[in-house]
C-alpha cells in the first residue's frame, strides 16, 4: 500500500506545480502593473523628446542630441560651451540651494535619468577648481519631471552647467543648459560664432 501511495502523492505534486505554472496569467486575482504602482512607465519615443526646464518658473534654454539612438551613434559639440555661448545672455540667474525642475513631455518619459553639474566659465569653459559632481535628482515622475538643486561652488563660476542623460531602453540623449551666477557678465563671444549642434 506504501508503495501505492508514493506515486499518487508525485502525481498530484506535479498536477499542483502544473496548474500553478498556467493559472499565473489567468488567475482571477489581478496582478498589480506598473501604471498602477508609483513608479512611472517609460515610454518609448521615435526621437530625443523637446523638454522644458525652469526655475522657480522662469525658462531656462536648452540644447540637446541623441547620442545612441536606434542603432545610430552621433557625436558632436560640447553641448554645455555651446549652451552657454548661444543662450549664456538668455539664462536667468540661478543661487545655491535653488530647485531646477526639467520636465519631459507626455509619449517622452525616459526609463532613468542621470544629472551631472559642473563650474563654467563665461566661454563655456570647465572651471578646474569646481570639477563635475552627479546632482541627487529623483527619476521621472507620473508628470515627468525631475527636480533637483544648484550646488555652491567656492571657486568663482559664472556659470553653472547642467548635463542631463535620458535613457529609453537601448537610446538615449543628453540634454544641456546652464545657469547665471548673480552678477557674471554675459559671454565674450557672439552667439552666432558657434554653430549650434543638430537635434
Amino acid at each position: 500500500m506504501k508503495q501505492n501511495i508514493l506515486p499518487a502523492t508525485l502525481a498530484i505534486l506535479l498536477l499542483l506545480s502544473g496548474c500553478n505554472a498556467q493559472g499565473e496569467g489567468s488567475s482571477s486575482v489581478p496582478t498589480p502593473s506598473l501604471a498602477d504602482s508609483s513608479t512611472p512607465v517609460a515610454d518609448n519615443p521615435a526621437e530625443p523628446p523637446e523638454i522644458s526646464a525652469d526655475i522657480e518658473g522662469i525658462s531656462i534654454p536648452i540644447l540637446y542630441r541623441a547620442e545612441y539612438w536606434d542603432g545610430s551613434v552621433q557625436c558632436g559639440t560640447d553641448l554645455l560651451t555651446a549652451v552657454i555661448q548661444h543662450h549664456g545672455g538668455e539664462t536667468p540667474t540661478g543661487e545655491p540651494g535653488q530647485s531646477i525642475t526639467l520636465t519631459f513631455p507626455e509619449g517622452g518619459r525616459p526609463e532613468q535619468v542621470r544629472i551631472l553639474l559642473e563650474g563654467r566659465d563665461g566661454e563655456g569653459m570647465p572651471v578646474e577648481e569646481a570639477g563635475m559632481s552627479e546632482a541627487n535628482s529623483q527619476q521621472p515622475d507620473q508628470n515627468g519631471s525631475v527636480t533637483f538643486t544648484l550646488p555652491d561652488y567656492q571657486a568663482d563660476c559664472p556659470y553653472t552647467g547642467i548635463l542631463m542623460e535620458a535613457t529609453w531602453g537601448e537610446n538615449n540623449a543628453w540634454y544641456a543648459l546652464a545657469l547665471r551666477a548673480p552678477g557674471a557678465e554675459k559671454p565674450a563671444l557672439p552667439a552666432g560664432q558657434l554653430s549650434a549642434p543638430g537635434n
